[in-house]
């Protein structure tokens, strides 16, 4: 069954609205759809983001859009809201920038994707792990040739995304490596300083991971400081792993460079 035909069967099974602008009917309605493909493709996304400043240790970032309007509300409803139906959406986009730094990085064979953990109390509030299970869901939707490509939104248009094939290779494996090893704080509302102070040293390998001589790409849904995805970095890179860089959902707009590099192997953005 594909994505459209499972989420007209949930429609009929459960009584939604729009989690972004309450409207009855589908879990995100057409115009909340339109404005969300609206900010991606004025976006050029996927394409390479960078925090300013920049953490040192951040590796070359990938984000489909920008966090904004229903954009926003979804990433939200998805994470503290239990909207787990709203997932497809969000996935697509992921898989988008996963794919747009597998095709546009050399590297051996098969990658690991590592989604930036949660802490433990957010995994109470949250049941569970969205981002994991997001990560999850966008690596199903990765093509390995050009003529298997998902919907990217569930509007009439039936438009699709431009997701670059990834060879079969290549196709990565969902590795949740990492885990909090201490108590954080929440990072929204944080300045840059103060999220790199929370986050130094907080991450590390799960017990009876390892990582050592394997390649790994990080995941998280928003980009904000880069203090997060740089600390993960930091731990995977302790435990022997290399980091192809990271792919993110979108990225906030107050933090990110005015001109992006195209990204290239040659030309590192992070």
């Amino acid at each position: 069954m594909d994505l459209r035909a499972l989420d007209d069967l949930l429609d009929l099974v459960l009584a939604r609205a729009c989690a972004v602008c309450s409207r009855p009917g589908r879990s995100v309605c057409g115009s909340c759809a339109a404005e969300v493909l609206a900010l991606t493709i004025g976006f050029g996304g996927p394409r390479p983001v960078r925090p300013v400043p920049c953490p040192p240790s951040l590796p070359r970032c990938v984000a489909a859009a920008p966090y904004a309007g229903p954009l926003a509300s979804l990433v939200t409803a998805h994470k503290d809201e239990g909207r787990r139906d709203v997932r497809p959406v969000l996935a697509c986009l992921l898989a988008g920038s996963i794919a747009r730094v597998l095709s546009s990085e050399p590297g051996p064979a098969p990658v690991l994707v590592v989604p930036a953990p949660g802490s433990a109390a957010a995994r109470r509030r949250r049941c569970g792990d969205p981002l994991a299970d997001l990560a999850a869901a966008a690596l199903r939707l990765l093509p390995v040739d050009a003529e298997r490509r998902p919907d990217l939104l569930p509007v009439d248009e039936g438009r699709r995304p431009d997701l670059l094939p990834v060879d079969a290779e290549r196709r990565p494996d969902l590795l949740p490596a990492l885990r909090h090893t201490r108590r954080v704080r929440d990072q929204a509302g944080l300045p840059a300083a103060a999220r790199r102070e929370n986050l130094g040293g907080a991450v590390a390998l799960r017990r009876g991971v390892d990582v050592a001589g394997r390649t790994c790409l990080l995941v998280d849904d928003v980009v904000t400081t880069g203090a997060t995805l740089a600390e993960c970095a930091r731990a995977l890179s302790a435990g022997g792993a290399t980091i192809l860089g990271a792919a993110t959902v979108c990225a906030t707009s107050r933090w990110m460079t005015g001109h992006v590099p195209r990204l290239s192997p040659s030309r590192p953005v992070g």
